[in-house]
């Protein structure tokens, strides 16, 4: 026989109980309900204990003692909790007030919506048939526009009452999603009546019908705890978790890629792949001296005079990239073969990036978000450039998918995957160093958080690591013949480095948090000094690392990543390390060419931004989030605009000095490969501008300035 669980959570010394309970008895046995009564006596007091006493002489009823104060909102969960675990199936909860303020003659409505089919069922004030006794009308009219305002915000369209803390629910709905909140039912607890909004917003995320029924409210009694002023600052929080967030979503795995989801990505890969190879052969339209460098090496290669696939480049980095080049340039030797790695690998990288995003947010945000990676101004350049740092931004997101993968099923093949991509990082460019520490942080914090037993945890963290040292094992020998040629360019740009070396610990913290604070500010900018490294090859110094309206969203995106953490620790854990091993370990300003590895992670904050927006938009009207997918658009075609517009500007030419113009590439090819074939020593491009100059005087018959 199904039983009425009335859940009564008594904070406040002399709170009516008696009157409360005998109200509650007389309804219950007129309706002939069978009904118990789960009080949490939170502070109460000797006069409420002996209330209690006495009603438990006359009715069922269970008593949760708390030997210290916790508030309202504990009470609530410890009483929600014991009815989760000792409740039947077929039993309803009803949560009430202890002040008289509800009046128990609502419960029938309630349990009458429940029975024709509503999960929650909801005392409305404010919906027809509602009305109250003792309350001025200013006081109603606070209580419906403060109830009004909540609702857009709350994503409780079919409630007009969020806040009155009346309702009932099934058990096996409160179960259900108890268990798919875990600890996180309920993490407001502390500020007072908030957590009761926070229930409803949870019930109705898990997918539990909601509906309203008439309420008739006593105004005449002093509920302090209904009128704390911690409601206000409650309710604030509240909007903020849930609209700015998505922390009031049940942390359940997400369904798998559906087929229209993998057709929209891919479109959105073509036209990636578009934007990179629109004239990529005169846009920019000059070799940049990095690119002639590795060229250089490639031809030694093709002529079997280069470094092995295990050996050091120019740089000195591992060679492996500079192998994967010369595959290439040995089916073409135009400036497109030489760009159309970075431009692969760069498309290719979006595909983790969405499955990365997608686990938090929307489908079509993802995709919207992809998009908008895809165009930005700072990924684009290192899209259409022989570099190969983007590199490492492939690495880095696939590692993490891949760990992720591994921490949730706990299969062996994820986690040698992870160490796989870790060790394509180690071959890879400066930023690619980072990807193991990285990996192995997430990995260890997850030991709290993960499902899977512990010792399985670490002994796949062992595994990614073996596969990830075993895979470097050939290169490591040739690293460890010359360390210091090897380490050349690491030292050269180490903050810690020179005059730095000798100062005390404290000195170099101060040293690094500096050099981090000063170019995290620098993503936000609108403008920054070029420097010494000549930054501005790498990024529009004078307007910013990003466009304005991609730096608010980006601000906002992390606002609502601190207010879900439970969601996006990982994002953090990899922003930060990756930020500060390439960014505050280093000297001068924000380097393009090091950052580029975190460009992708900030881009997943970009995308809980436009979760937000997308989020209110639907709660306000389902034809509105039509306007977020223009406005994204918009800003897509907007900074894809500027990258060309400042990819053939004169500005950009003269900070890539030296280069070659795209029409001299072919008399340069033709000149170095005759060189290698004679002579042993490295050719660069100011000996070539030199060589140019030289000539140019020769035939005008005066000598080169």
């Amino acid at each position: 026989m199904r039983r009425i669980l009335f859940v009564v959570p008594l904070t406040e010394p002399g709170t009516p109980i008696a009157a409360v309970l005998n109200r509650v008895r007389a309804q219950m046995t007129a309706a002939e309900f069978r009904c118990m009564v789960v009080a949490i006596d939170d502070g109460g007091g000797e006069t409420t204990r002996e209330q209690l006493r006495e009603a438990g002489s006359r009715m069922p009823l269970h008593t949760i003692t708390h030997r210290f104060p916790r508030g309202w909102g504990e009470s609530l969960r410890d009483g929600l909790e014991w009815v989760a675990d000792h409740g039947n199936p077929e039993d309803v909860a009803i949560v009430m007030d202890a002040d008289d303020s509800h009046a128990p003659e609502c419960v029938p409505a309630l349990l009458a919506a429940v029975d024709r089919g509503a999960d929650v069922a909801v005392a409305s004030r404010f919906c027809r048939g509602a009305g109250g006794t003792g309350r001025s009308w200013s006081g109603r009219a606070l209580s419906w526009l403060g109830a009004l305002s909540l609702r857009p915000f709350l994503g409780l369209a079919d409630l007009k009452d969020p806040t009155g803390g009346f309702y009932a629910v099934r058990v096996p709905t409160l179960r259900s999603t108890l268990e798919a909140y875990r600890g996180r039912f309920l993490e407001l607890s502390t500020w007072d009546r908030a957590c009761s909004a926070e229930a409803l917003v949870k019930l109705a995320r898990s997918g539990a019908r909601c509906v309203e029924v008439p309420l008739t409210q006593r105004g005449d009694q002093p509920p302090a705890a209904r009128r704390s002023q911690r409601n206000v600052a409650g309710y604030v929080r509240l909007i903020a978790r849930t609209w700015l967030a998505t922390a009031a979503s049940p942390p359940v795995p997400s369904p798998p890629v559906a087929r229209w989801e993998w057709r929209a990505l891919a479109a959105l890969l073509l036209i990636a792949l578009a934007l990179r190879v629109y004239r990529i052969d005169r846009i920019p339209a000059v070799v940049i001296h990095d690119e002639c460098d590795n060229l250089f090496n490639v031809y030694q290669i093709l002529q079997g005079k280069g470094p092995g696939f295990f050996g050091v480049d120019w740089k000195p980095q591992p060679a492996a990239s500079i192998y994967v080049l010369s595959w290439f340039m040995w089916v073409s030797n135009s400036v497109t073969a030489l760009r159309l790695p970075t431009v692969m690998v760069s498309v290719a990288a979006l595909v983790p990036f969405f499955l990365l995003l997608r686990t938090v947010v929307a489908v079509p945000v993802a995709l919207l978000t992809t998009g908008l990676l895809a165009a930005d101004t700072w990924y684009l350049h290192f899209s259409r450039t022989g570099w190969d740092n983007i590199d490492a931004c492939l690495f880095l997101l696939a590692a993490v998918l891949c760990l992720r993968r591994a921490v949730r099923n706990g299969q062996w093949r994820w986690f040698a995957a992870t160490g796989i991509w870790c060790a394509l990082g180690l071959y890879g460019p400066f930023g690619g160093r980072a990807i193991l520490p990285i990996t192995l942080l997430i990995g260890l914090m997850s030991l709290r958080r993960a499902a899977m037993p512990r010792g399985r945890l670490l002994a796949g963290l062992l595994l990614s690591t073996a596969v990830a040292i075993a895979l470097l094992v050939p290169q490591l020998r040739t690293a460890l013949s010359d360390w210091d040629g090897f380490q050349k360019r690491t030292r050269f740009v180490y903050v810690l480095g020179g005059e730095n070396e000798t100062k005390p610990a404290l000195t170099k913290l101060a040293i690094v948090l500096e050099a981090s604070g000063r170019k995290a500010y620098q993503l936000f900018a609108p403008g920054f000094p070029i420097g010494r490294e000549r930054t501005d090859r790498y990024l529009r110094t004078e307007t910013g690392a990003f466009s304005r309206p991609t730096a608010v969203l980006l601000g906002i995106g992390m606002l609502a990543g601190l207010l879900c953490l439970a969601q996006t620790w990982h994002w953090w854990v990899v922003l930060v390390a990756s930020f500060v091993l390439t960014e505050g370990l280093t000297i001068g300003n924000l380097n393009g060419a090091r950052g580029i590895v975190f460009v992708p992670i900030l881009y997943l904050f970009i995308g809980l931004a436009i979760e937000a927006g997308w989020t209110v938009c639907r709660r306000l009207s389902r034809a509105l989030p039509a306007l977020v997918v223009v406005a994204a658009l918009a800003l897509g075609a907007s900074t894809s605009h500027q990258y060309f517009e400042w990819a053939q500007s004169q500005l950009l030419l003269n900070a890539l000095e030296p280069s070659i113009p795209v029409d001299e590439f072919p008399a340069w090819q033709t000149f170095v490969r005759e060189w290698i074939a004679t002579r042993p020593e490295f050719f660069n491009v100011g000996m070539w501008k030199t060589r140019q100059a030289q000539q140019r005087a020769a035939q005008a018959g005066s000598p080169p300035q």
